[in-house]
C-alpha cells in the first residue's frame, strides 16, 4: 500500500502519539490501583535519535495544520542514549510544544537541543508568537494562573504540570520573551 506524503505524516503522528498514550495509561492505571511504586515511570533508556524523530513526526504535522513550520535542531555532540524519566520529558515537551504552536499565528516553532559546559542537556523551544504579558510571567507556573486578559482558550494548567515534571526530572526551566518577538522556554 502506497501512501502520499500527507497521509504518511499523519500515520507517523498517530504512531508516536499512541506510544505516549500507552505509557501514560500504564502510569495512570498503576496509580489508580494503588501501586504507586509502579506509577512513577522512573528512568529508562531513551534512544535520542528515535525520540527526536517521534517528536518531529508528532508535532510537525500539528504545526503544518496551522500553517507553521516546526524544526528540531540537535547538536552533533549529543549522547545516543539518555537515561531519564521518558514520561516526564514527554509531558514537559508536549505542554511546551502545544503552547508554542497554539500561540504562534505565523512563522515557526524551533526546538534546539544542545549541551552546556556541565554536559547537561538544554532544550530551547522558540516560537514567533506574541510572547508573555508581564502578568502572565509573574504567575506562570502557578495552578490555574491564566491572566484574565488572555486572548486564547485554556485553563493555565499546562505550565503548572510542566514545572512539576521538570522537578520530577531534577531539572530547571526558564521562560523569557525574545527581543524580536515570541518566547523561549
Amino acid at each position: 500500500l502506497r501512501l502520499d506524503d500527507a497521509t504518511r505524516l499523519q500515520v507517523g503522528r498517530i504512531q508516536a502519539a499512541s506510544e505516549v498514550l500507552a505509557r501514560l495509561l500504564e502510569e495512570g492505571l498503576a496509580e489508580m490501583i494503588g501501586e504507586a511504586d509502579l506509577a512513577a515511570s522512573g528512568p529508562s533508556h531513551v534512544h535520542l535519535e528515535r525520540f527526536l524523530e517521534d517528536l518531529s513526526a508528532r508535532w510537525r504535522g500539528r504545526a503544518q495544520e496551522k500553517g507553521l513550520s516546526f524544526a528540531i535542531e540537535a547538536a552533533e555532540d549529543l549522547p545516543h542514549v539518555l537515561t531519564l524519566d521518558r514520561i516526564a520529558l514527554e509531558r514537559i515537551l508536549s505542554n511546551v510544544f502545544s503552547n508554542a504552536i497554539k500561540y504562534t499565528d505565523a512563522g515557526q516553532v524551533t526546538v534546539r537541543l544542545s549541551r552546556n559546559a556541565d554536559d547537561a542537556l538544554i532544550w530551547a523551544i522558540r516560537d514567533q508568537g506574541p510572547g508573555f504579558s508581564q502578568a502572565a510571567l509573574e504567575q506562570l507556573f502557578q495552578y490555574k494562573s491564566r491572566p484574565e486578559d488572555a486572548h486564547k482558550s485554556g485553563q493555565g494548567l499546562g505550565l503548572h504540570i510542566t514545572k512539576d515534571m521538570v522537578n520530577r526530572l531534577g531539572a530547571g526551566i526558564e521562560v523569557r520573551n525574545r527581543d524580536k518577538g515570541g518566547a523561549e522556554v
